[in-house]
């Protein structure tokens, strides 16, 4: 083995690796943490909304782009390398469609009218069966989003409304939505940002995610909706 060799092997143990995510700003006081995370970023999400261009401004896609040219102009990557990548490639297809579609289903009034129907059938039902079959459909309607914050925006307040209008206690309502919100996020290879990532790896396959996704789905809204509540319950949050 060469000198060169040597040294770059003693370097690479030393750091583990050459790459880490950090914060370009200090973000210990809590105002630091409201103008770059929440609500702060949903500010620069309404202004990208609303123009798309100005994303060059408010995020790093224009570092991106730029890192992205100096690599292919100075042959460290090819054209080649970047169209074979063909995970990044169905990330981005599965990505971009499934979240126009959403978004259409939005825009359209389809969420509305769907979550309208539903609670509809439910007049007369007890509040505890309610509460549950409402869960439920909020869960699984996770199916025709590709964006957590998609879904919570469009049925959220909808659902958390007919629950305590059937005499779900409130706190109760709010946090088995909150769970809910937080457990469709492996559902699908679609269901958030990062699962079309995991799945243009080509670990798993579309059926076996859906398959999984979907068991997992069931033991975790019986451990967080089932023994959850009872839970709540105990520490007295309703």
């Amino acid at each position: 083995m060469d000198e060169t060799s040597k040294k770059a092997l003693e370097l690479h143990k030393k750091y583990q690796g050459k790459i880490a995510v950090y914060c370009k700003m200090p973000v210990n006081p809590p105002d630091d943490l409201t103008l770059a995370y929440t609500p702060g970023v949903a500010a620069a999400c309404r202004e990208v909304l609303k123009d798309p261009l100005t994303a060059y401004d408010y995020t790093s896609k224009g570092n991106m782009v730029a890192g992205i040219i100096i690599m292919v102009a100075t042959n460290i990557l090819t054209w080649q390398d970047i169209l074979s990548d063909t995970g990044a490639w169905d990330a981005m297809i599965w990505m971009g469609g499934v979240v126009a579609l959403a978004s259409l289903l939005n825009n359209s009034g389809f969420i509305a009218w769907f979550a309208q129907s539903i609670t509809s059938q439910l007049t007369g039902i007890s509040w505890q069966i309610a509460f549950v079959l409402l869960l439920l459909v909020y869960l699984y309607s996770h199916y025709a989003f590709a964006s957590l914050s998609a879904h919570v925006t469009a049925m959220y307040a909808a659902f958390l409304a007919v629950m305590i209008a059937a005499g779900t206690p409130a706190y109760l309502a709010a946090f088995g939505l909150a769970a809910c919100s937080t457990l469709f996020a492996a559902l699908t290879n679609y269901a958030s940002g990062p699962a079309p990532l995991f799945f243009g790896a080509g670990y798993i396959s579309q059926k076996n995610w859906l398959a999984i996704g979907f068991i997992c789905s069931l033991i975790n809204f019986i451990i967080w909706i089932g023994l959850g509540s009872f839970y709540w319950k105990i520490i007295g949050l309703w």
